[in-house]
């Protein structure tokens, strides 16, 4: 499994998509890769993958 983003442009503005793809290599007569897509992930203002997630803040006690 990996990201893959995909850019597109609409309206001369480039929005950038990501996407969790599975890669499947069986092996019948010939070599065969099959790139499925798992989920559309949410558009990104960079080109770079999304982090992990901030740290939740303490409670107050």
């Amino acid at each position: 499994m990996y990201l893959r983003h995909t850019t597109r442009r609409k309206d001369g503005k480039a929005h950038t998509y990501w996407q969790l793809v599975l890669r499947v290599i069986a092996t019948v007569q010939d070599l065969l890769a099959v790139q499925a897509i798992l989920a559309h992930l949410a558009r990104s203002g960079t080109p770079e993958p999304p982090g992990p997630a901030p740290p939740a803040p303490a409670a107050l006690a």
